[in-house]
């Protein structure tokens, strides 16, 4: 379902992207009016659509073993899984998402010499990529290692920054800037695919029902927060002409996610990290 939601979510934000670059226009101020409007009446669409099923999402009553307190934030951090997942994901959201938002068109059009044009598509490929492969890999991940799942997402965004750095430093290769941010924002594309159906299905499965928003609401924050990351750490470095060493600390800061993920599987139980519970055998 995670996997799925996501998908959908890239889909709209493909089809999103190809709406308003034909609507768009920069010799055209009216254009860009025109295309807010357009998605401020789009964001009435989905109050419409709940508004079909009011009976979705009323609080749910407490059963007899309820215990009458909903608990808190420090009970969720005393959770010593949760915090080692709640680290990870922040370092590989702002090594990764963070970075992808702001850093790739920097260091794509200030250091690899390609146009906006191209950076426009490789995020195209990257929602093509996610689209058509989302839910194989979902289902591909059924019964493995949620831990591992996300090591392998860290693994993937170091390379997919690496491609992006080999282009820098290959800039008069002929197209070989062209290619590695294609590529770069391809591979990006795989690890997301990784990453989002297993974070929430593994903090979900760290948490109890009493604090289960509290749960999930710290994981929605880790986005908002890692958002500041990137123009904070990019814009200075490739803008002073710092590009390498831009890339050199993402691709560590992927490392040491995948790192920490694979520390995390000591912590968990196996139902928690996904993997087929052991049978037990009767004497």
């Amino acid at each position: 379902m995670y996997g799925l939601s996501f998908a959908l979510m890239n889909l709209g934000i493909g089809v999103g992207g190809l709406v308003s670059g034909f609507i768009a226009n920069v010799r055209d101020p009216g254009s860009f009016r025109a295309l807010y409007l357009v998605d401020g009446v789009s964001w009435a669409l989905p109050v419409l659509v709940l508004l079909t099923i009011p009976h979705i999402g009323r609080q749910l009553s407490r059963g007899d073993g309820g215990t009458g307190s909903a608990g808190g934030y420090r009970e969720v951090f005393a959770n010593r899984a949760f915090r080692r997942l709640f680290a990870f994901s922040l370092l590989l959201t702002a090594c990764g998402y963070a970075q992808f938002e702001v850093g790739l068109p920097a260091f794509a059009t200030g250091v690899s010499h390609v146009s906006t044009r191209v950076v426009a598509w490789g995020l195209v490929a990257n929602t093509v990529v996610i689209t058509c492969t989302q839910t194989f890999v979902s289902s591909r991940l059924h019964g493995r290692s949620r831990s591992r799942a996300l090591a392998v997402a860290g693994l993937v965004v170091a390379l997919s920054w690496l491609l992006l750095g080999a282009g820098g430093a290959a800039r008069s290769l002929g197209p070989t800037p062209v290619l590695a941010t294609f590529a770069c924002a391809a591979v990006f594309a795989v690890a997301e695919t990784l990453f989002s159906p297993m974070l929430p299905a593994l903090t979900n499965a760290l948490a109890n029902d009493e604090l289960r928003a509290r749960y999930n609401s710290i994981g929605s924050l880790v986005f908002g927060v890692t958002s500041i990351v990137g123009p904070l750490t990019a814009a200075p470095l490739i803008g002073n002409g710092l590009g390498g060493v831009w890339v050199g600390l993402v691709v560590v800061g992927g490392l040491c996610a995948a790192a920490l993920a694979l520390s995390l599987r000591g912590l968990l139980t196996p139902d928690q990290d996904g993997r087929p519970v052991p049978e037990t055998v009767d004497d």
